[in-house]
């Protein structure tokens, strides 16, 4: 046995108003928070050979990421830029080997997914609990990235093939484990496990024309014994052209209601990782300056089972971000998204609910890693006439400055 190594990064980290780096803190203020401190990854990395074997060790508390529609964290910050929430990356503590045999490579990790705490504690009814900083939940979602099943530990498996030059295929399983007992949704039978399943491709048809897309499943387990295993799957695929000054996709999905992974498979509006949706979705993007990007989505319910087949959910984007010259860029956006339900068994009658948000702001780059960054959004929700999914309109603003740099 032979190899060498070094030490991760060391990674502090300190909490202020989200609470932690996984969970989506809707319907709730914004509020200073006790300054807590933790570590983000801490741990060894080297390279090895068992029998001529070689592999990669890594060990301690790392992150690891597959992909958005099977095991990627999501972005819980949309008004601030920072490596550490914004990544995508799992934290756990435990370990991960990576073999690589030319054109194709396997990752196999496992690790403890929950009870990595701060410093600080919560005092809730007087007892304290300390504030774990990744949160892993998986299994049927509730509209705001939350699954049914808090995951313990987990064991994974990512195997990806190079297609030569042209491409990449990768497939992945993956045992996510809970030490509670939760209901299933349909059953009522005991679940304590999540198994995720399936893969993508990624393939350049020339070099302008490319394709992407993937299926993933997540089956819902009591240990080996499988409890439900349809109505839970998705699968997407996108055609894209990209050109030096302009790129253009469109894409069609299918995301049935009990689906859930552990991913990031995007925002409607404020529904965070939609399900029992099906429909298409493009973008448009013009990349000299000032840069432009376009967007728009149309999906109706998939099943009936959440959302009903005759709903809709309708999005548009426009970005434009201008370089004023020097460290000086200017941004300008807006998003609007069309609820109109006309009965779904989650939200019920809920038609012509509309919200818009509009955004102005700079960013400031003076040199030496740093960086100052101001936001100012107006958000306008209009609940429609015969009441819908808040209850009543809402309206309001929100600014937000941040200053970074980098040691």
């Amino acid at each position: 046995m032979e190899g060498g190594g070094g030490f991760d990064g060391i990674g502090f980290g300190i909490n202020t108003m989200y609470g932690n780096q996984s969970m989506v803190a809707a319907f709730l203020p914004f509020r200073e928070q006790n300054t807590r401190v933790y570590f983000q990854d801490f741990g060894v990395n080297f390279d090895t050979s068992v029998w001529g074997q070689n592999f990669a060790l890594e060990l301690g508390r790392f992150g690891y990421q597959t992909g958005a529609y099977f095991f990627q964290r999501i972005d819980n910050t949309p008004y601030f830029v920072n490596d550490r929430w914004d990544n995508g990356n799992w934290y756990m503590d435990g370990g991960l080997v990576s073999f690589d045999w030319g054109a194709a490579n396997l990752d196999v990790w496992a690790g403890r997914n929950s009870e990595r705490f701060d410093s600080g504690e919560n005092i809730v009814f007087g007892s304290a609990f300390h504030n774990d900083i990744w949160p892993m939940t998986a299994g049927p979602q509730g509209f705001l990235a939350d699954g049914l099943v808090m995951i313990d530990q987990s064991l994974g498996f990512n195997l990806d093939f190079g297609l030569g030059d042209n491409g990449d295929l990768m497939l992945t399983y993956m045992f996510l484990d809970s030490n509670t007992i939760v209901p299933d949704p349909v059953s009522g039978a005991d679940v304590n496990r999540v198994v995720v399943f399936g893969g993508e491709l990624e393939y350049s048809l020339n070099d302008n024309l490319h394709l992407y897309g993937g299926y993933s499943q997540s089956d819902l387990m009591e240990n080996s014994s499988s409890v439900l295993t349809d109505d839970n799957s998705a699968w997407w695929a996108e055609l894209g052209w990209y050109q030096d000054s302009w790129e253009a996709m469109l894409g069609y999905r299918e995301i049935q209601p009990y689906f859930g992974a552990p991913g990031d498979w995007g925002r409607v509006g404020f529904l965070w990782n939609p399900v029992d949706i099906q429909g298409f979705f493009a973008m448009l993007a013009f990349l000299d300056k000032p840069n432009v990007n376009l967007g728009a989505y149309f999906y109706e319910g998939a099943t009936g089972m959440i959302l009903g087949t005759d709903d809709t959910i309708v999005g548009y984007t426009a970005d434009v971000t201008w370089c004023a010259g020097g460290p000086w860029e200017f941004l300008l956006g807006w998003e609007r998204v069309e609820y109109d339900f006309a009965g779904t068994p989650f939200f019920g009658a809920a038609d012509d609910n509309v919200v818009n948000w509009y955004r102005i702001g700079f960013n400031y780059s003076p040199g030496g890693d740093q960086a100052l960054r101001f936001l100012y959004e107006i958000s306008d929700y209009d609940d429609g006439p015969g009441g819908g999914i808040l209850g009543s309109d809402f309206r309001g603003g929100l600014i937000t400055t941040q200053w970074s740099v980098k040691f």
